[in-house]
């Protein structure tokens, strides 16, 4: 019930979002105009990447080193700047909540201020 009443009364202001001022403008004032690269082949191949590979974070430096060495490349963006350049073209950033490492529960709702897992124990 409690996590019910949680999410009945839940808030971008909220401290448990753990969101920064910056990300809830940015979410509650998305951009207005679509995303123009303006013909830079390179975060424009890095984005598709990233939006068409499953699993990102496993998958997204295996993808570049094939992609870069194919096409004779030295640099390109790590999965950080991409993440990033992503970010402020849509105005959404990621919200991370802590959880137990025993998948048990995560630390929201009523459970935000607790510093022990109620369910293991694990500190």
């Amino acid at each position: 019930l409690l996590f019910i009443f949680a999410m009945q009364s839940a808030s971008l202001d909220d401290e448990g979002t753990k969101m920064d001022v910056e990300a809830v403008h940015c979410l509650q004032n998305p951009p207005e105009y679509p995303l123009k690269l303006d013909g830079h082949k390179i975060p424009e191949t890095t984005i598709k990447l990233y939006l068409g590979l499953s699993n990102i974070d496993s998958n997204y430096d295996s993808a570049c080193k094939t992609f870069m060495e194919f096409n004779n490349l030295t640099k390109f963006p790590s999965l950080y700047q991409i993440k990033s350049i992503i970010s402020q073209f849509s105005g959404i950033g990621p919200v991370v909540h802590d959880m137990c490492y025993n998948l048990c529960v995560g630390f929201m709702g009523p459970f935000s201020k607790l510093n022990n897992y109620p369910k293991c124990s694990e500190a």
